[in-house]
């Protein structure tokens, strides 16, 4: 029965896909929009929740038309992946580059790591037509017919996908080797896996593994987002985020996860219709049994300080 249902799901989507499609991306993308405004109607519980996050860590005047604006996102990203043939095809003319130069930071291998912005399915084409092929850390979705779809599209965009579970030690060897990884590192996290950094003025759990690869192997770590513009897309790539001398491996994991999660924030800031808003991404918060490293360096004074600007936030720790 499950395997049916999933059949069914996949069904649903492929139908979906087939009435997105089109040789004009722009046309394909007015569709999207047009889907993601039904969606937006008929999804009251995680509307509500997307405006309440937005409104909270936004202060947006109007979360109710952003999070609107935030569906039609997520019906354009639909209607971008059915066009992805053309996206591939084309990767070298619908895409504006900035900080190319922090790109060739990942010569040698490195962290390419990104997050639920624009579109980060995207965000493969661009590099991979610039730089060469690369491998990405992917969980595998629960509807297998969808898992594989979403593997084909990256083997087509010159992207490996790599399991993360129990993998930590092929991950780092591709790390060691020269190989450039790719990583989502901007949802909420558990316990066990994540550290807590700040996250539009509240603490976030955000998880350490690929942070925590990339200053055990030494390679630089480059952000990177996808973001949409008329006609095609704007890839940035940030500064590169060296690991530092230090021997602390665990300050020093805290310290890359931090850098990148603020970049990832100023991003947000200036394309927030453009994030994945309909995610908890602050439900785990601090709480006393949280080792003390996983607040970084300097412990959990900052969770606190936090907690008295924002008495609504306040968490034990």
């Amino acid at each position: 029965m499950k395997r049916l249902f999933s059949w069914l799901g996949f069904a649903i989507l492929r139908v979906s896909l087939m009435l997105l499609r089109s040789t004009d991306l722009e046309r394909a993308r007015r569709k999207g929009r047009a889907l993601g405004r039904i969606a937006w109607h008929l999804d009251p519980k995680w509307t509500r929740l997307a405006a309440r996050q937005a409104t909270e860590r936004l202060d947006h005047p109007d979360p109710q038309t952003l999070i609107n604006e935030n569906y039609q996102h997520y019906g354009q990203v639909l209607a971008e992946l059915a066009c992805i043939d053309g996206i591939i095809r084309d990767a070298k003319s619908i895409y504006r580059i900035e900080g190319s130069s922090n790109a060739e930071a990942l010569a040698n291998g490195g962290l390419l790591v990104t997050g639920h912005i624009g579109n980060w399915e995207a965000v493969a084409p661009a590099h991979t037509s610039h730089y060469g092929p690369m491998h990405a850390l992917v969980k595998p979705v629960h509807n297998p017919f969808v898992d594989r779809w979403i593997n084909d599209i990256r083997l087509r965009t010159g992207v490996h996908p790599v399991v993360t579970r129990n993998n930590a030690s092929h991950i780092l060897k591709l790390l060691k080797s020269g190989e450039t990884v790719c990583a989502l590192v901007d949802q909420n996290s558990l316990y066990h896996e994540g550290v807590f950094v700040p996250f539009f003025g509240k603490p976030a759990c955000t998880h350490y593994g690929p942070a925590m690869l990339a200053a055990r192997s030494r390679v630089p770590v480059v952000p990177a987002f996808a973001v949409r513009e008329p006609g095609g897309f704007l890839i940035r790539y940030g500064s590169p985020i060296e690991p530092t001398g230090s021997r602390d491996l665990r300050a020093t994991t805290w310290t890359i996860t931090a850098r990148i999660v603020e970049f990832l924030e100023s991003i947000i800031r200036q394309y927030p219709e453009q994030w994945f808003w309909v995610h908890k991404r602050w439900r785990n918060q601090p709480r006393a049994d949280v080792e003390a490293w996983k607040y970084g360096p300097d412990g959990p004074g900052w969770v606190r300080e936090l907690a008295i600007r924002r008495p609504d936030d306040r968490q034990s720790v």
